[in-house]
């Protein structure tokens, strides 16, 4: 019987160690991933996930947040920002943004860089329809979930208490709520 130098030991316990702990890593990701596959690509399913509390809250009045479907009013295409909290993105180069119009089955898909905070709406390449149903999410690799996110239009020349009344009015009750308690 041939001995082997202790070194030896400790390398194959270390290698078999991180083996085992990129295992146990890989494991505990694909639990946690929310990602939904679809039959028919042009079609994924919608993204349903609890969420912690706060963390997918507004950012800003005009900001859309990307994590659960909801109604979001604006006032100019331009202007119109998506948001996803940092810890529901991948960090990585390969994040893209999804956007489906089910209406017109127009779907752009545009990089979203990891150190970009907001994503302005790509209104050259999708243009916004008031009252449209668009299929919204973030795509990394081959995974990905999309909300669905009612965007409406509201004139620009509003006062701030006609701009919660209407906001409350097409169903942007979120965005409503946070104007009023910003006291405008």
């Amino acid at each position: 019987m041939k001995l082997l130098p202790v070194n030896w030991f400790i390398m194959v316990n270390f290698s078999l160690s991180l083996a085992l702990g990129f295992t146990s890593a890989m494991a505990f990701e694909s639990a946690k991933n929310v990602s939904v596959y679809s039959q028919n690509p042009s079609q994924p399913e919608k993204k349903k996930e609890r969420r912690r509390r706060g963390d997918c809250d507004l950012l800003s009045v005009w900001t859309a947040s990307l994590c659960d479907s909801n109604t979001f009013c604006y006032q100019a295409p331009e202007q119109l920002r998506l948001w996803l909290p940092k810890h529901k993105r991948s960090g990585q180069m390969n994040d893209r943004l999804v956007i489906l119009n089910p209406a017109t089955q127009t779907v752009v898909i545009k990089p979203w860089a990891a150190s970009e905070h907001t994503f302005a709406w790509p209104f050259s390449n999708m243009p916004l329809q008031s009252g449209t149903h668009y299929r919204v999410g973030l795509k990394n690799g081959r995974h990905y979930s999309l909300i669905e996110l009612t965007l409406h239009q509201i004139p620009a020349h509003l006062s701030v208490t006609e701009q919660i009344a209407a906001m409350r009015q097409l169903g942007c009750s979120q965005q409503a709520n946070m104007l009023q308690k910003l006291g405008h």
